[in-house]
C-alpha cells in the first residue's frame, strides 16, 4: 500500500512539473512567434492608485528567440530606446537592461489571440530638506501594458 502511495505521489509531482514547464514554453513561444514584436496600443499610467494618463501606440517591445529584448517608449517628444535580455516564467516576464538594472513585467492576460497585457511597478523616493522625519516622499508607480502583436 505505502509503494502505492509512494507511486501517486511522484506520479502528481512529475505531471506538475510538466505542467508548469509546458505553460512556460507555450508563453515564450507566443513571445517570439514571427518578428516578436509587440505593439504598445495603450499605456497607462498611475502612482499610489491615482490616475497619471494614458498614452496610445506608445511604442513597441520586441522579443527575440535568443533572448534578447528592445523596449521602445514614445512618450512625446521622447522616444527612449532599452534593450536587454529576457527570461519567462508561467506568469512573468523578468528584463535584464544593458545598463543592469531589472524589470518584472507581471502578465495578466496572456498572449491569446494577438493581444497580451503587462504591467510593471516601481517605487521612487524623493527627499527634501537635510534628513529627519517627513524628509522624504516614497512613490510606487504602475505601467500598464495593452500589446497586440505586429503583423
Amino acid at each position: 500500500m505505502k509503494s502505492v502511495i509512494k507511486l501517486l505521489f511522484l506520479f502528481v509531482v512529475f505531471t506538475s512539473v510538466l505542467t508548469a514547464c509546458s505553460k512556460e514554453q507555450k508563453i515564450e513561444n507566443k513571445l517570439v512567434r514571427g518578428s516578436g514584436k509587440w505593439n504598445i496600443r495603450k499605456l497607462n499610467k498611475s502612482s499610489n492608485s491615482n490616475y497619471i494618463g494614458e498614452y496610445l501606440d506608445a511604442g513597441s517591445f520586441e522579443f527575440h528567440k535568443d533572448k534578447t529584448i528592445v523596449k521602445i517608449l514614445n512618450f512625446w517628444p521622447k522616444t527612449t530606446t532599452e534593450t536587454g535580455t529576457w527570461i519567462n516564467d508561467e506568469d512573468k516576464i523578468t528584463v535584464t537592461w544593458s545598463d543592469g538594472k531589472t524589470t518584472v513585467f507581471y502578465i495578466t492576460r496572456d498572449p491569446k489571440k494577438d493581444k497580451m497585457t503587462l504591467y510593471e511597478t516601481y517605487t521612487v523616493t524623493t527627499f527634501t530638506g537635510w534628513g529627519g522625519p517627513g524628509s522624504h516622499t516614497t512613490t510606487k508607480y504602475v505601467y500598464d501594458y495593452y500589446l497586440e502583436r505586429a503583423h
